[in-house]
């Protein structure tokens, strides 16, 4: 005799139509039951693509933020480099030859006066 399982109820060839219908019944029971979990996991799959999906997005904002910082802080020191070579061929620039002549000449004005005065002190002409 040869029948078949349906979770605890075993039907074989010859049965009755009821044990047929009760048999059919509980496959479609346990089917309904497994569409439902599968209906269940699709779904959560679905959210797991849309998350992994929103986490790509974010990913690749934060690598394009990246690189604009870094582009950003190259621009920086570049613009400081240039202000710093600016201010120090301007400081260069101020002390002339012609400069530096009229400062000596007055440094040794001013060194022949002090020297003066101490001399017309010391002697009281």
């Amino acid at each position: 005799m040869t029948g078949y399982y349906t979770g605890g109820y075993t039907v074989t060839e010859n049965g009755s139509a009821y044990d047929h219908g009760h048999a059919a019944g509980q496959i479609a029971g346990q089917l309904t039951a497994l569409s439902a979990r599968v209906g269940e996991m699709s779904a959560t799959l679905s959210r797991l693509a849309d998350a992994q999906a929103s986490l790509v997005l974010q990913l690749q904002r934060l690598e394009d933020a990246a690189a604009a910082d870094r582009e950003t802080v190259l621009a920086t020191a570049r613009a400081l480099k240039d202000a710093d070579e600016t201010r120090q061929a301007a400081s260069e620039r101020r002390w002339s030859p012609l400069a530096r002549l009229g400062a000596a000449v007055g440094a040794l004005a001013a060194l022949a006066g002090i020297i003066f005065g101490i001399w017309s002190a010391v002697t009281g002409k």
